[in-house]
């Protein structure tokens, strides 16, 4: 247990597939340690309380959403899943080359949209019930607390330092240590690949910590501790000043790494001092309760005008707003009215939320809500919902209500450590999605764990011996007589729970294990259809990336995402049949995913019977409405058919989702229409789109200035009448500003742009090469310094760096 808390947020934080099934194949062997001790001790122990029901009701409402039920049963409990069943299948499957009849669409269907994400979601979970479970029941004991506490200081004093030391020393000064900040993983804050799971962990082991440290020093149980049993000791100043030291580099790791996780972790910090406050045991629940509830306003509230800064892998987005966020929590609302009853799909949102997306904010789909509540209920409906919400309340209770009952005790401390700690978690779960990463999502389950063993188990809390203290005065000296008075009472506790006996416990034991064993072939699955499909990609001849893609798709038969490669494989390799069945298949495995659509209306002519590839392209527009990609291929199938109001029509929509396929678009439209037509009829009112295709139409600035002239006026006027824009927005708006003339204004445009994505290399290089151009070298040098240090891969960074100083000095010598 020690070593998979620990080892978890050093490999990319398990948010790698391989990672994961590594922290899987531990989970089997704690499970396996636990079934042996049940034989061995011939007992197994196991307590239902709020946090185990909860998951195991995660794990059973899962599960239910994987049955097949008939189409009349999943029309009563949720009639927009049977909707999509219907109109997003034809009525019957396409006959393909080689097959002789259609089959017709299935009259069974399951309530989630996708199988394979919720399998996977159903693992996970089970995966965090048996650590959970193991740390509660069998691991957590009144020696093994401290102990947990300990390691949690240890490995949050060296995630905090490699931490900060990786924001200063940046990657080039790593790679002086060879491979080793690659092997660690870590593209946002020390390890973590998302700067936000960063204060999630941070706060359960700074809470552990203080937690510790304070229970160290107090020796009011039946046995004293270490501190009183030896005084102010060298080893024991050591202690101290090493938890002191521990403490402070955590506190310094949570301000460099600033994002809107810390917002959570200082209303925790708050809510957790109001609790130690608490004298009196009748006020103590009712402060509880409103100490939780002021947290979770101050948190939501702060995290809709506080920006978050995050380093994300796969997005170019470099800081995230609360009010971009809840205009995408209010978009995905839109799912609500329909899955109320019983979600898309544990583990769904992705592919869901791409369905209701507005065309404003294009871009990837999100992973997850970055609202655990508003994804619950989207994914799950209205049980996962109550599931979410009871899990962190029930947890935050139990273990606060226990503190208020033993503070005084030396368990006392390691409970409010703990306390404050989820308290954080669950804080920022209602603006963070920092619960999805793996190692924080396992720490939380054996903090969890320990610190509700720690609130209600009798063991915690031995029976101390009170005495009283007689001084008997003497004409020569004062006696002390000291008088046993009994035991003190214990205070309540939870009852024992339900106890396996003999055979019996070997057979929950081994249940237990297969479990285990369950989540670790789910784990190795998506590990190695990721590996077989990077495999693919790398592979230099399409005969060896069909193997692997098809070697993919076999090892995960029902996940869309496979599937989809290997159609793609096979159509590269000129095996269009199969192609067409593997796009087929992943369409069935998951209606909701757009490419599967796309590809079987391009590859229409291929069919033998199926319907036309307008209906193909109207369900992918239906499913990703802001996907560029979809509307680019739906503009060229027009293309294609020769119908040509229909393709600009859908390459304006393409347009004014992204620009990300300006280039091809207008090269086509640069060749057929005149400048006027191409604005009229291509161009949405958008600046960015405005310039690019001033950029791609008329490239030379200087040959060409009068023909860039409308665009560039007309892209001024769209953003004097904007009131807010995005970093991208101000590089475009500097650009103009700068083919204006206008270069004070520029220059201002451009540090408002670095001022919103202080960390994108792209937009600090392009600012660089203005400032060169515009010979200010003294703010070139310093910009060339940061590239160098952060982005060293960049071509040219010394010469231009040289170049600037070079120049510099030349206009010093004008000058004097």
């Amino acid at each position: 247990m020690y070593a998979l808390v620990a080892l978890a947020p050093w490999v990319a934080a398990g948010t790698t597939p391989a990672a994961e099934f590594g922290l899987a194949l531990g989970g089997v062997l704690l499970a396996g340690l636990w079934a042996a001790h049940a034989v061995v001790a011939g007992r197994f122990a196991f307590r239902a309380d709020v946090v185990a029901v909860c998951l195991a009701g995660l794990v059973a409402w899962s599960a239910v959403q994987l049955v097949p039920l008939p189409e009349a049963v999943v029309g009563v409990a949720c009639p927009a899943r049977l909707e999509l069943h219907r109109t997003l299948l034809p009525d019957r499957a396409e006959v393909l080359p080689g097959e002789t009849a259609a089959e017709p669409r299935p009259t069974v269907l399951t309530l989630t949209t996708d199988a394979a994400a919720t399998r996977t979601f159903l693992a996970r979970v089970l995966g965090l019930l048996l650590v959970y479970a193991a740390a509660r029941n069998w691991l957590a004991t009144r020696a093994s607390f401290p102990r947990f506490a300990r390691v949690a200081a240890v490995n949050g004093t060296l995630l905090a330092v490699y931490a900060v030391a990786r924001a200063y020393l940046a990657p080039a000064d790593f790679a002086e240590w060879g491979r080793v900040g690659d092997w660690l993983g870590g593209g946002g804050f020390g390890p973590f690949p998302d700067r936000a799971a960063f204060p999630d962990t941070i706060a359960l082991c700074l809470g552990l910590t203080v937690g510790a440290t304070l229970s160290h020093r107090r020796g009011d149980d039946a046995e004293p501790g270490p501190a009183v049993r030896h005084g102010w000791t060298a080893a024991g100043v050591v202690r101290a000043g090493a938890a002191r030291a521990a403490v402070a580099v955590m506190v310094v790791s949570l301000v460099v790494g600033i994002s809107g996780g810390l917002v959570a972790v200082v209303a925790a910090a708050g809510v957790a001092w109001v609790l130690t406050r608490v004298h009196a045991e009748s006020r103590g629940r009712a402060v509880l309760a409103a100490a939780v509830a002021l947290g979770a306003t101050t948190v939501v509230w702060l995290g809709t005008v506080v920006a978050e800064r995050k380093f994300p892998i796969a997005s170019s987005v470099d800081v995230v707003s609360r009010g971009e966020a809840v205009g995408a929590w209010r978009g995905a609302a839109g799912l609500i009215p329909q899955f109320w009853s019983t979600g898309t799909g544990n583990g769904t949102f992705a592919a869901a939320e791409a369905t209701v997306r507005s065309t404003a904010r294009g871009g990837p789909p999100l992973a997850h809500a970055g609202n655990e509540w508003l994804e619950a209920l989207i994914e799950g409906g209205v049980v996962r919902l109550g599931l979410t919400v009871a899990l962190p309340a029930g947890v935050l209770w139990v273990v606060g209500r226990g503190y208020l009952r033993r503070r005084s005790r030396s368990v006392g401390p390691w409970l409010i450590g703990a306390w404050f700690g989820l308290a954080a978690v669950t804080l920022h779960a209602a603006a963070g999605a920092v619960v999805h990463v793996p190692a924080v999502a396992l720490f939380v389950a054996a903090a969890a764990g320990f610190a509700v063993a720690g609130a209600t188990n009798a063991e915690f809390v031995p029976a101390r011996i009170r005495v009283r203290k007689i001084r008997a005065e003497d004409t020569a000296v004062s006696i002390v007589i000291t008088v046993p008075l009994g035991a003190e009472p214990l205070p309540p506790v939870a009852p024992p729970g339900w106890v396996a006996r003999g055979w019996l416990a070997t057979g929950v034991g081994a249940f237990v294990l297969i479990a285990s064993g369950l989540v670790a072939v789910d784990a190795r699955s998506r590990d190695r259809a990721e590996r077989l499909r990077a495999e693919a990609t790398r592979a230099g001849d399409e005969e060896t990336a069909l193997v692997a893609a098809v070697a993919a798709a076999a090892a995960r038969p029902d996940d869309p995402a496979a599937l989809a490669a290997a159609g793609d494989a096979s159509a590269r390799a000129g095996r269009v049949p199969a192609a067409l069945a593997y796009y087929r298949a992943a369409r069935a495995a998951n209606p909701l995913a757009p490419r599967p659509h796309v590809r079987l209306g391009e590859l229409t002519g291929s069919v033998v019977v199926g319907e036309p590839a307008v209906t193909h392209f109207a369900r992918a527009e239906r499913v990703a409405p802001a996907d560029a990609a979809v509307w680019f291929a739906v503009g060229q199938a027009a293309r294609a058919r020769g119908d040509a109001a229909a393709a600009w029509a859908a390459w304006k929509h393409a347009l004014a989702v992204s620009v990300e396929y300006a280039r091809p678009i207008l090269a086509v439209a640069g060749r057929e229409l005149t400048p006027a037509e191409v604005r009229a009829r291509l161009l949405p009112d958008d600046p960015v789109v405005l310039m690019a295709a001033a950029d791609v139409l008329f490239p030379d600035r200087g040959a060409r200035a009068a023909d860039r002239a409308p665009f560039v006026a007309e892209a001024a006027a769209l953003f004097a009448a904007r009131r807010t824009l995005t970093a991208d927005e101000f590089v475009t708006l500097a650009a103009v500003r700068d083919e204006q003339g206008q270069t004070d204004d520029a220059a201002e445009a451009w540090q408002r742009a670095l001022a919103l994505a202080p960390h994108r290399a792209d937009v600090r290089d392009r600012y660089t090469r203005w400032l060169e151009q515009e010979e200010r070298y003294g703010e070139a040098i310093v910009q060339l310094k940061w590239l160098k240090k952060w982005a060293p891969a960049l071509p040219d960074l010394q010469d231009r760096l040289d170049a600037a100083h070079h120049g510099l000095q030349l206009a010093d010598t004008i000058r004097k």
